[in-house]
C-alpha cells in the first residue's frame, strides 16, 4: 500500500499484538538495510508471541517493547537512522482496541465508550512521533464515519495546542466497508438479550448512529516540523512534492471518505472476487496524484442495512 520505491527508515507498530502488521512491514522492507521496526503492546502475552514470531521468521532490526503506546518507547534514540529522522518514524501502523465498551470485556478489544479512546491517543501522539513526509495507517471500527470523520481525526491530531481556524500539516483519508446502524451493530453482541439491549442503549446514549470497519490514513507534509502550523487555505491538497494543490471540482479532497462493500475481507482474502478492486481503491486513495472530487455525505450512511429511527 506504500508508493513504489518508498522505503521507511523507521517503522512503529502500536497495539502490535502478535506483530502481524509490523513483522509484515519488516519482511517487505527487509531489502533495505536501513529499515528498523519497533513493536509496542500493553499485553505481556502479546509481547511474548511477537518475540516468538520474530525468531521464527528470522527478521532483523526488530525491537519489541511492553507498555502503553508512545510511553513505552525509549526516551533516547541512538544511531545514524535516528539522526536522519530526528528520532521519529516514517511509518506508524496501529490496530488499536476499537469496540465501544461500558467498562467490561476483554482489554484487547475495549476501546472506551465510543470505541475511539485508543485511536484518539494514537493519532494525537503521532503529531510528535511522525516524521516529515511520514504516513500513519490505522485499522479499526469507526463510529459515525460520514459525520466529518477526517475533520474529527484532524482535531485529535491538533489537540489543544493549535487553534481550530489554522490548517495543520497533515491530511487524513478514510476508507471503510459496510456500514451498520447502532441497532445492527449491537445485534452482534454475544450475551443475554437484556445485556444486548443495554449495549444498544449505550451506543445510542454516547451518540453512535452507525459503525463500520475501515482504515484511517494520514500523510504528513514532507517539509513539516513537529507541531508546525501551515497557514494555508482549507480544502486544498498536496501534490507529490508536498505543495498544496488548488481546490476545485477536480482537485484532491483535503479529507476523503470512501466506502467499499466488503472492504475488510476483500483485502485480506486474495481469493475474493473483490480483492483486486479493493486493493486498487486503497492504492488510489493513498496516491498523491489521483484527482478526486469532494462528495457530500449521504443522508443515510447505511449500505446494506435500512436506516431506522433511533429507539431506546
Amino acid at each position: 500500500l506504500t508508493p513504489p520505491g518508498w522505503a521507511p527508515r523507521r517503522v512503529l507498530d502500536l497495539c502490535s499484538g502478535s506483530g502481524a502488521q509490523g513483522l509484515h512491514a519488516a519482511a517487505v522492507f527487509s531489502q533495505f538495510q536501513r529499515t528498523t521496526v519497533t513493536l509496542v503492546d500493553l499485553n505481556p502475552r502479546a509481547v511474548r508471541f511477537a518475540k516468538a514470531n520474530v525468531l521464527m521468521n528470522g527478521l532483523p532490526r526488530v525491537s519489541i517493547f511492553a507498555g502503553r503506546l508512545y510511553d513505552a518507547l525509549p526516551q533516547v534514540c541512538d544511531g545514524p537512522v535516528c539522526e536522519l529522522t530526528g528520532g521519529r518514524y516514517d511509518l506508524i501502523l496501529a490496530n488499536p482496541p476499537y469496540v465501544p465498551s461500558v467498562g467490561i470485556g476483554q482489554l484487547f478489544v475495549a476501546g472506551g465508550p465510543t470505541g475511539e479512546s485508543v485511536t484518539e491517543v494514537v493519532i494525537r501522539g503521532a503529531r510528535a512521533a511522525l516524521a516529515p513526509g511520514g504516513r500513519l495507517m490505522l485499522v479499526a471500527n469507526l463510529a459515525n464515519v460520514h459525520q466529518a470523520f477526517p475533520a474529527k481525526a484532524e482535531a485529535w491530531w491538533r489537540g489543544e495546542a493549535l487553534e481550530e481556524a489554522q490548517d495543520v500539516d497533515v491530511m487524513f483519508d478514510v476508507m471503510h466497508g459496510d456500514v451498520w446502524t447502532a441497532e445492527e451493530y449491537a445485534g452482534n453482541f454475544i450475551g443475554p438479550d437484556d445485556t444486548m439491549r443495554q449495549y444498544r442503549r449505550h451506543l445510542l446514549n454516547v451518540g453512535i448512529g452507525s459503525m463500520t470497519n475501515g482504515f484511517i490514513f494520514a500523510r504528513r507534509k514532507p517539509d513539516s516540523a513537529p507541531g508546525r502550523v501551515l497557514l494555508s487555505a482549507p480544502g486544498r491538497g498536496w501534490g507529490a512534492a508536498g505543495n498544496r494543490a488548488q481546490g476545485g471540482g477536480g482537485s484532491r479532497c483535503k479529507g476523503r471518505v470512501r466506502g467499499v462493500p466488503g472492504l475488510w475481507h476483500a483485502l485480506v482474502d486474495v481469493s475474493s472476487s473483490r480483492h483486486d478492486q479493493a486493493l486498487a481503491s486503497v492504492a488510489a486513495m493513498l496516491s498523491d496524484s489521483v484527482p478526486v472530487a469532494c462528495a457530500p455525505a449521504p443522508d443515510c450512511p447505511c449500505i446494506r442495512c435500512v436506516c431506522r429511527p433511533r429507539v431506546l
